[in-house]
């Protein structure tokens, strides 16, 4: 079955509040204001990333190797919740693929999209406090919408949002062709935008693109910093 998560008032959707005795909390931090930017950041007791026993404490399902991909132009919520949400599942591994150029020739006002370089250090910024020293982050470009894992044998699961998950069934297909395991989709709801045209459903979910058009047009992007 698929994981189902959501952004609520102050938790990661998915998890579990603090156990007596175990002394595990997950931190959120939220900034109050009119774009309802937050920052997510999962955190031991002692402010240290968690651990995978501590993950599977907190009620996720934790695999060996996840992965993630997207374009993750102009870093906003929806980015935070998704790369916050494969950092949770993650034991050993942890793929994050960023869209090279080749995937970007259908996208609204492409030509305004930040370099892959600045997309992929924005990515590793964020995660970069979440990440514990057994837990190896591999941020790379892709050219392609696998971004490789059709071929990773013991891939255990990808992150996704409603918008992608007919990309990891093909993923899931081409893999049982080649005789690996299907992986898990780990399904996270869009978050609710701020403007209109920034909701939450297929037509109307926070995205690059609206922050990109915004810029463009002189008006303050409005997804969060």
């Amino acid at each position: 079955s698929r994981h189902r998560t959501r952004a609520t008032s102050g938790r990661i959707g998915g998890g579990a509040s603090d156990k007596a005795g175990d002394a595990i909390c997950v931190n959120v931090i939220l900034r109050a204001g009119p774009a309802r930017s937050f920052s997510v950041v999962p955190l031991n007791s002692a402010s240290q990333p968690l651990t995978p026993a501590q993950k599977q404490a907190l009620g996720f399902e934790v695999f060996r190797k996840v992965a993630v991909g997207g374009t993750f132009d102009r870093l906003h919520n929806g980015h935070r919740l998704l790369l916050t949400q494969a950092v949770l599942h993650a034991a050993e591994y942890l793929l994050v693929g960023v869209a090279a150029d080749p995937l970007l020739q259908k996208k609204e006002h492409k030509t305004s999209i930040q370099s892959v370089e600045v997309r992929m250090q924005g990515v590793r910024d964020f995660l970069g406090p979440m990440i514990s020293p057994g837990l190896e982050l591999n941020c790379t470009p892709i050219y392609e919408f696998t971004g490789g894992t059709a071929e990773i044998p013991d891939l255990g699961a990808l992150v996704a949002t409603r918008e992608t998950m007919p990309g990891v069934e093909r993923i899931n297909a081409m893999r049982v062709s080649a005789g690996f395991a299907p992986v898990k989709p780990i399904l996270v709801e869009y978050v609710v935008g701020s403007t209109p045209g920034q909701g939450q459903g297929e037509d109307d979910k926070l995205s690059s693109s609206t922050l990109r058009g915004q810029e463009l047009a002189g008006r303050p992007a409005s997804g969060g910093s």
